[in-house]
């Protein structure tokens, strides 16, 4: 059991879950590894009594891997006498997704004076590396134009990065 999707320099948990279908008490060593890597991410021993089963947690670090979909594959070795094999391994597919990156291209600022009120506006752009515009990304930002004039205000952009 894993996310389907990670991001890159995080230490993921991956639950693998061992059964002993067999009749007898039986001690396996279950090997998880990342076969897109080609790395082992651990190995553990486990002992099972017969019909019992158990979910060993392995830690992944994602640091340095490639971005892109990783295959896990947990296998347990074959015990003594063991003739069905073919449930002794199973994959799953994880995805590093790097966060994308992001910045703020232009900010318009003005004071609207409304009579006895002001109005304080600011108008954002926010697009990414490529400078496409970013739709969703929170914004926040605090005013102040004298001690007792002062706001916060908090707004997700929309599909033109505004």
């Amino acid at each position: 059991d894993a996310p389907s999707s990670v991001s890159p320099g995080t230490v993921v948990s991956v639950g693998v879950t061992v059964s002993n279908e067999g009749t007898f008490s039986e001690t396996t060593i279950v090997t998880l590894t990342d076969a897109t890597a080609a790395t082992s991410i651990g190995s553990r021993s486990v002992s099972l009594a017969a019909g019992a089963s158990e979910t060993l947690s392995f830690g992944w670090d994602t640091t340095g891997e490639a971005s892109g979909a990783h295959i896990l594959t947990a296998e347990a070795s074959a015990v003594t006498g063991e003739t069905d094999t073919a449930d002794n391994a199973s994959s799953i597919s994880v995805s590093i997704v790097e966060a994308p990156s992001l910045h703020v291209e232009q900010i318009n600022m003005s004071l609207l004076n409304r009579g006895r009120n002001w109005e304080a506006l600011a108008a954002v752009h926010i697009v990414d590396t490529a400078g496409a515009p970013v739709d969703g990304a929170s914004v926040s930002g605090y005013w102040t134009l004298s001690e007792s004039f002062f706001g916060f205000e908090t707004a997700i952009t929309n599909t033109e990065g505004r």
